[in-house]
């Protein structure tokens, strides 16, 4: 069984992406981090999110394309993509949507990478839970990741999502295709 931890910056850039488009059907980007040791005993650490789109997602060339730059982006900083994230914003199980881009990463990667779904009810101010819910790939099923834990001590995602300024300074693939300034690999406002 693979161990996967997630950090405050990944944490905090997902759940601003969440709330920065509150009634979007599809938000979602991949996770990068490191990866240690092979096969099942491999140790899987998440160490920032790269956000992708908040728009329709079945359009593959977008999705190949902002999936090659943010390899390339990964491999600069000497990390690798070990998962993909997705919101909905109805619901926490995974969608059709977020199975399929998993399973394509997890296919063309070669290991078991973590896929993470927003938990739309714990993105409220009475939720002190983590708003996100962690599944690996398990045959063809997608199963609650066991051997998931934060690498740090992570606030309720209604304190992250506090600040209007940091919803605004994160910027996805999409705003990028209208707006090419903006930083949606680093994302170095947040």
């Amino acid at each position: 069984m693979s161990n996967y931890t997630v950090n405050l910056k990944s944490y905090k850039k997902v759940i601003l992406h969440a709330c920065k488009y509150p009634y979007a059907s599809n938000i979602n980007g991949l996770l990068i981090g490191t990866k240690r040791g092979p096969g099942e005993g491999e140790d899987i650490a998440v160490l920032d999110a790269i956000p992708l789109f908040h728009t329709n997602v079945n359009l593959t060339p977008m999705l190949e394309i902002a999936t090659s730059q943010a390899e390339q982006y990964a491999t600069s900083k000497g990390l690798q993509i070990v998962g993909y994230y997705h919101a909905n914003l109805a619901d926490k199980a995974p969608t059709v949507v977020a199975t399929k881009i998993a399973a394509t990463l997890d296919h063309v990667l070669g290991y078991n990478v973590l896929l993470l779904m927003v938990d739309p009810w714990k993105l409220g101010p009475k939720s002190t839970d983590y708003a996100v819910v962690a599944y690996t790939r398990d045959g063809a099923a997608w199963k609650n990741a066991k051997s998931f834990t934060p690498s740090e001590t992570l606030p309720p995602a209604f304190q992250i999502a506090d600040k209007r300024a940091d919803i605004e300074a994160l910027h996805d693939f999409d705003e990028h295709l209208d707006n090419l300034k903006l930083d949606w690999l680093s994302n170095s406002g947040v």
